[in-house]
């Protein structure tokens, strides 16, 4: 299994484990909750929409579920490089733990009500709900292929061919790569139709917005500028962030390969 394969399967792994402990705590809750429970609220106002705790529980899991093994599937098949897998990796990661903090943030102000009519949910419930999720989101980001660069266990051979330089003036090589457009298309456009049925099922149409800056942080991914000197390699994504140096005495060899996944 590939690193990038094994990022995905444990992220998938942890979110759905999250989505799956939530379940079946909302479930050991049901004699305690009234039938049907509240699922939906108005701005400012009482619940307006209901369902019975089995159907919640099952369509949250089926959306929530779906979309992170959609996500899991772009991240390994689209070949994404470092940036945006990491981006994928977090919102793996954000989608298990905002739909286990939906279903239970949802459903724990209802326990022992005898009847869900006329049931508020504090604007502060909501907002720990989609917010806490974002910390072992960032988190997972920030852990995928974070390891550092070791130094060389030698110098480059003596025989490589050299560039010739003029002595005394710092010279430097820049080119840029770009990946498959097509590829990074097809991703974006996935990921913003992955998230309707969830603004669909939640009523919160902001999930688009996310589907959005999810896209625009894929597009990271589209070109990487290049620049090669005395110091080593500085590779970076178009805006100029992120970016990654390696110095010179960590590169033992140097080689034409294709690097536009």
């Amino acid at each position: 299994m590939s690193k990038r394969s094994r990022t995905a399967f444990i992220a998938t792994a942890v979110s759905l484990a999250a989505l799956g402990c939530a379940a079946a705590i909302v479930l050991s809750w049901r004699s305690i909750l009234p039938d049907p429970i509240a699922v939906h609220w108005g701005i400012n106002g009482p619940a307006n929409g209901f369902s019975s705790v089995g159907s919640f529980v099952a369509v949250i899991l089926a959306v929530f579920g779906s979309t992170i093994c959609l996500f899991a599937l772009l991240s390994v098949a689209a070949g994404l490089p470092q940036s945006p897998s990491r981006i994928m990796t977090g919102a793996i990661i954000y989608m298990g733990f905002t739909g286990a903090s939906i279903m239970l943030a949802t459903t724990a102000i209802q326990r022992g009500a005898s009847q869900s009519l006329g049931t508020f949910l504090p604007g502060w419930v909501l907002l720990c709900a989609l917010a806490l999720p974002l910390i072992p989101a960032i988190i997972a980001g920030f852990i995928v292929g974070t390891a550092p660069i070791a130094d060389a266990a030698a110098p480059p051979p003596k025989d490589l061919p050299h560039a010739q330089l003029v002595s005394g003036k710092v010279q430097a090589w820049r080119g840029s790569t770009r990946a498959r457009p097509v590829t990074f298309t097809a991703v974006e456009v996935l990921v913003l139709l992955s998230l309707i049925p969830v603004a669909f099922v939640t009523q919160q149409w902001w999930w688009v917005l996310l589907a959005v800056v999810l896209a625009a942080g894929l597009s990271l991914g589209l070109a990487y500028k290049i620049v090669a000197d005395e110091r080593g390699l500085i590779v970076s994504s178009w805006p100029g962030w992120p970016s990654k140096r390696i110095h010179a005495r960590q590169i033992e060899s140097a080689d034409v390969t294709e690097v536009s996944r």
